[in-house]
């Protein structure tokens, strides 16, 4: 008869193992302690089920058709463990003297930090060992999404592939001196870096290699380290140590690797957790100038930007990709601009009195109660900053003029709209967007603007007078007769599809000696360069007027 198989207690106690026992013992109600003694000392076998021999238990052997894998019970430690954690649980924190509540907390806060490193490094096990096909799994990944443990995903198993090649990290990640968030940015950096490091070449990145490497690991840490301390008198020392350090770090000798890797781990401990993340940014595109030119290049090439009505309902749509500059002095033009922002206080307001409210500083406003005042979303204060940054400056005339006027917003309203007549056409401006009289109302309150009257034919009051171009007026008055859409029959292009119209004379000024709305067409640049001046050609206007390169009905 084949023997149960069993799990027993072959080895000493690690101090995690101690120290499970002893929650064990502290948490676990009285009746029950002469049973886990037994367990715990006494070698208590676990799983005495006595399965067949048909079934497959040992890593390397196949499994045999006859039936389904059996589930295999984890290491004694393990269950020790496991049994431990229920015992904990099953005590609430609440019921305990507030002490002991206490260091409760903090035994848990470090042993969390210790199951976090002891499940990377069953995780690089079952990747190096490919033990997930025992699973029928093709990959570590797959098998992690298989077991759908909450907590646990891909970035785990990336970690636990990248410890094998960061000894240093791993080091530090299973003394508890560091996190496995810092872990996590330290091995990509090195991934990153690792394929221009210890070329046969001697250089990084094109450059000569133990020089880059002195740059970044000692200047450059104590160039971001120092930027931290911001000057503090009082730090000297502690600088003129980590100097110290870190130029032992490279002359220590061994591979590029392995020498930037400890200063790496050095700058971890030194640098505030906040600034980890853009402080290796730095430093990895210091080490790898040519390949930071190459993402700004990137950058570069797929910069982008559209602005489009949305097709239905009001608003506009905008995406794209910016550049470092551009990006940056829209982030500027943001920032200057929200700080000026009136609406900023109350924003302010609004958050203080909705927690108060509410009593609960975890709850996002969406979640208040519909009656508590809300304050602007992040994204609505951004692009309220960036009204106020393009009021400014269109006020202030630094884009120049356009057609002899300033660049300015122009809407086409009629008497109807204001006064609220049914069925009247809604206001529109220059580039189509359709208004409604509230939006047209605001725009009045807070702007500076110029009023055209038409006729029921859209026909402006004539003006005239000897020089030869149209005032800015005039190409204003015009546009808005012609509704910013070229004159030639067929066309719609104007400044909402990017084309400039130019205002041409029916009757050509040297013939006339003035300038005359009444005689004045506007065609989009195309038509007017390119078809009437370029090719000679006769346009037919919208209103049935034929207009040739010398004149009305003239070819």
């Amino acid at each position: 008869m084949e023997a149960p198989l069993s799990i027993v207690q072959l080895r000493p106690q690690s101090p995690f193992e101690v120290a499970a026992q002893e929650l064990l013992r502290a948490w676990v109600p009285a009746d029950l302690d002469v049973e886990i003694e037994a367990f715990l000392h006494g070698g208590e076998e676990v799983g005495g089920s006595e399965p067949s021999t048909e079934f497959w238990a040992v890593p390397g052997v196949s499994p045999s058709s006859a039936g389904p894998r059996p589930s295999v019970p984890p290491d004694a430690a393990t269950v020790v463990m496991q049994d431990a954690l229920q015992a904990v649980a099953a005590v609430p924190p609440s019921s305990l003297p507030p002490e002991q509540a206490l260091a409760r907390t903090k035994a848990l806060q470090v042993m969390q930090q210790q199951v976090e490193i002891l499940t990377l490094e069953a995780l690089s096990d079952v990747d190096s060992r490919q033990l997930f096909t025992l699973d029928d799994q093709p990959s570590t990944a797959a098998w992690v999404k298989a077991q759908q443990v909450p907590g646990v995903g891909r970035e785990d198993v990336t970690l636990a592939r990248r410890l094998r090649d960061v000894p240093k990290v791993a080091e530090e990640l299973r003394a508890g001196r560091m996190s496995t968030t810092t872990g996590t940015r330290l091995s990509a950096f090195l991934a990153k870096a690792r394929q221009h490091l210890d070329r046969a070449d001697g250089l990084i990145d094109g450059l000569d290699a133990e020089e880059m490497l002195y740059g970044v690991a000692v200047d450059g840490i104590c160039d971001m380290v120092a930027e931290q301390i911001g000057g503090a008198s009082a730090a000297e020392q502690d600088f003129a140590e980590l100097r110290e350090t870190l130029e032992d770090v490279v002359s220590a000798g061994g591979s590029q690797a392995e020498r930037l890797e400890a200063a790496l781990v050095v700058f971890a401990h030194r640098c505030d957790t906040a600034l980890l993340p853009s402080g290796l940014a730095m430093l990895l595109d210091a080490l790898l100038p040519a390949q930071h030119q190459k993402r700004a290049d990137r950058a570069d090439d797929e910069r982008g930007f559209s602005l489009v009505r949305k097709g239905l309902g009001s608003g506009w749509h905008c995406k794209g990709d910016l550049d470092d500059e551009t990006g940056e002095m829209l982030a500027t033009v943001l920032d200057a601009a929200t700080a000026t922002d009136a609406d900023s206080p109350a924003d302010t307001t609004a958050w203080r009195e909705g927690r108060a409210a509410v009593g609960d500083d975890t709850l996002a406003p969406q979640d208040w109660p519909a009656e508590q005042r809300r304050p602007r979303t992040r994204a609505k204060a951004r692009h309220d900053a960036l009204t106020l940054g393009l009021r400014a400056l269109l006020r202030s005339g630094a884009l120049g003029t356009r057609g002899k006027v300033l660049p300015h917003i122009g809407v086409t309203v009629g008497l109807d709209f204001l006064h609220g007549v049914p069925g009247s056409l809604p206001a529109r401006t220059a580039h189509g967007a359709r208004l409604t009289r509230a939006q047209v109302r605001e725009l009045l309150c807070r702007s500076t603007f110029t009023r055209l009257v038409l006729d029921a034919k859209r026909r402006v009051v004539d003006v005239s007078h000897t020089q030869r171009t149209s005032t800015g007026l005039e190409r204003l008055l015009l546009g808005v007769q012609c509704g910013g859409v070229c004159q030639r029959k067929g066309c719609g292009n104007g400044p909402a599809t990017g084309h400039r119209l130019k205002p041409h004379h029916g009757e050509l000024f040297s013939n006339t000696g003035r300038t005359t709305i009444d005689d004045t067409v506007m065609l989009c640049e195309i038509d007017h360069d390119h078809e009437l001046h370029g090719k000679g050609r006769t346009l037919e206007l919208k209103d049935g007027r034929v207009l040739g390169p010398h004149g009305w009905g003239r070819r």
